[in-house]
């Protein structure tokens, strides 16, 4: 049996069930799928809180960030300076596979 809580105020999360149904995704990949989703729009992905959040260490978590990239729930964009030279990453998270799942590699950047 699933017992839900009815009286939800604002600190509830939807997400499509296709990405916590995905076979593809580790358990680990969907945990952390559905942490980021909790997080606003304008959230910066941080892999020192994302390690701060679990006990897994900074391999585990790239590991996993890797796996949703793959999957096609995340996207790594790097982003270039006003100079032209190449800037920080940033990570773009998805509930619903991105069109392509070959998006670069998912590096320690």
């Amino acid at each position: 049996m699933i017992r839900r809580r009815r009286n939800y105020a604002d600190n509830f999360s939807i997400i499509d069930n296709r990405a916590v149904n995905d076979k593809r995704l580790s358990w680990e990949a969907r945990g952390m799928l559905l942490y980021l989703m909790s997080k606003p729009d304008d959230w910066t992905v941080s892999f020192k809180n994302l390690q701060n959040q679990s006990r897994a260490g900074r391999d585990k978590v790239y590991g996993i960030m890797r796996e949703l990239i793959n999957c096609g729930y995340a996207k790594r964009v790097r982003r270039r300076s006003s100079d032209g030279t190449y800037g920080r990453c940033d990570y773009e998270i998805s509930d619903i596979p991105l069109e392509e799942s070959s998006y670069g590699n998912a590096g320690h950047g």
